[in-house]
């Protein structure tokens, strides 16, 4: 790894996502186009992934035992190798303070923002206490267990945008605390992958954690930057983004598909159907109808 950086940010990738990386990234050099990047592989095939390295200036994560301690982690939850494990190691990195940000978004904001909250707080999610994503982290019978309290159930954080400090969680910590997790297993809403794990590391760690949405009152918060998520309606005015919250106007400052952008049966249908009426040539990277996809094919079309 290289030498300690103050500020960067961290993002998962492979070839499989080649598409999605490339509009991620003009997305957040257009307006960052100076922070540290660094590329943590998702698995061993991403060498299209890192000829990208110089046009973007990025560095990639070098340390395979501790990809390979994810990997085993991934494995007491899944019948294989989730790649979305490997995003622990950012705990355990070359940033003192670091964002992580999922590859299937777009970034619209400088990010500097989201830095001025760390500070005031050790963990920040882009949304967390919203009844919508709780479903995506736990099984409504985790009430049951006693094992957490409502209010750390109720934290269920969408873990696509996550803001924090060097050192807050480490691997040491992810396997102090394996045992306790697995005993939330059957309650945990495993297609998320990590997403279940990863909240019950932050709620038990004891650390200062909140979200953005949760800030949206706050004076600490002026920006009052939101995510939307893909399939929500976004509107714009003078050129920004908006979604509507709670009946206010935020703006938006990264577009985030997730459950998205994979390609279903439909969309091989339809290929099919566009290809005989010489309308496509080839298979989109991303389904076909996934809603606001203008926003993404704007990045993904500058190289």
């Amino acid at each position: 790894m290289n030498s300690l950086q103050k500020q960067g940010v961290y993002f998962l990738a492979n070839d499989q996502v080649f598409d999605l990386t490339v509009a991620f990234l003009n997305s957040l050099r257009k307006f960052n186009p100076q922070i540290a990047l660094c590329l943590i592989p998702f698995n061993n095939n991403f060498s299209k992934i890192s000829n990208l390295k110089d046009i973007y200036n990025f560095c990639i994560w070098k340390d395979q035992q501790s990809l390979d301690f994810c990997d085993k982690i991934s494995l007491q939850f899944h019948n294989n190798v989730a790649g979305h494990y490997r995003k622990l190691v950012m705990w355990g990195g070359i940033f003192d303070e670091f964002i992580y940000i999922d590859i299937d978004t777009i970034v619209l904001k400088n990010l500097d923002f989201a830095f001025n909250l760390l500070p005031h707080f050790e963990i920040i999610t882009s949304y967390s206490n919203y009844e919508a994503i709780k479903k995506w982290v736990w099984k409504e019978s985790v009430y049951d267990t006693g094992i957490l309290t409502n209010e750390q159930i109720e934290y269920a954080a969408n873990t696509g945008f996550i803001v924090s400090k060097k050192g807050i969680l480490s691997l040491k910590d992810v396997e102090n605390n394996l045992q306790k997790a697995l005993k939330l297993k059957p309650y945990m809403e495993l297609s998320c992958m990590e997403q279940p794990f990863l909240n019950y590391l932050m709620v038990t760690s004891g650390k200062k954690i909140t979200s953005l949405f949760s800030l949206l009152n706050s004076d600490l918060y002026p920006e009052k930057y939101l995510e939307s998520w893909g399939g929500g309606k976004i509107k714009k005015k003078n050129g920004k983004l908006f979604k509507v919250e709670n009946q206010n106007l935020y703006q938006v400052f990264f577009i985030h598909w997730a459950g998205l952008t994979q390609l279903k049966k439909f969309d091989y249908f339809l290929f099919k159907l566009l290809k005989r009426a010489g309308i496509c040539r080839k298979i989109w990277p991303v389904s076909l109808l996934i809603p606001n996809k203008r926003y993404w094919k704007l990045f993904r079309n500058i190289i």
